[in-house]
């Protein structure tokens, strides 16, 4: 047969020229080396470059393909996931960091209790540190013995965070 018109209705014969259009809009498998249908392979726009696929559903199996809807959900959730960890991350350090400024006001309020300096002499002291924004107090008593050969110290502090600690000590003078 040649010079077949183009058919228009539905039981109208087709031509090559309207099955040449019709393959050239339709999606088909690529072929092998030897002409077979490669069933795994697809390639859109004849290769000539990105093609975009527009009302994909979302992909359900581990197969399947993901839209952009489901690539943004993914990256939004990271992000917030992400964003709360280091938030998170953050405060602990900051906790960990008030508490030890928290400690230097304690050791620099018990570093600054007096004790007592000749022998046969007590004396109680209090002293108070800052550091950071964070305030330690220290209370303390100290002795010397009566032949001055021994210096006895005991301390306690407290401080913002609610930390508190005890220092003692003795000493033997020559």
């Amino acid at each position: 047969m040649a010079n077949v018109a183009a058919g228009t209705q539905g039981t109208d014969a087709v031509n090559v020229t309207q099955l040449k259009a019709a393959q050239a809009g339709s999606v088909q498998y690529d072929t092998n080396a030897d002409g077979s249908v490669n069933n795994s392979s697809i390639t859109l726009g004849n290769g000539g470059g990105p093609t975009t696929i527009h009302n994909v559903a979302p992909g359900t199996a581990t197969t399947d393909a993901v839209n952009v809807g489901q690539l943004n959900a993914v990256k939004d959730w990271s992000k917030s996931y992400t964003d709360q960890r280091f938030n998170s991350i953050n405060q602990n350090l900051n906790k960990i960091g008030n508490r030890a400024n928290a400690g230097v006001a304690s050791a620099m309020a018990m570093s600054g209790l007096p004790q007592a300096y000749q022998p046969n002499q007590s004396s109680a002291a209090v002293a108070l540190g800052s550091f950071h924004g964070e305030t330690g107090i220290a209370i303390g008593v100290s002795t010397i013995s009566e032949s001055g050969r021994w210096v006895y110290k005991l301390n306690a502090t407290s401080n913002t965070r609610g930390d508190a600690g005890v220092s003692v000590g003795a000493a033997m003078v020559w």
